[in-house]
């Protein structure tokens, strides 16, 4: 999913996106983050997520 336009977010949206890639990976499916502005990928990389969505 392309997030470039994502300039924010918070506790809850981090939440959501955890929750969203749990549940296609219990279908087999996946779910990839693309392009994420700066202050998402700050975000993504202080809380250890990045490599959870890039992958």
């Amino acid at each position: 999913m392309d997030v470039s336009q994502v300039t924010y977010c918070d506790s809850s949206g981090l939440s959501a996106l955890v929750r969203s890639r749990a549940r296609a990976g219990g279908m087999t499916g996946s779910l990839r983050l693309t392009s994420p502005s700066p202050s998402v990928r700050r975000l993504w990389d202080i809380t250890g997520l990045t490599r959870m969505f890039e992958r």
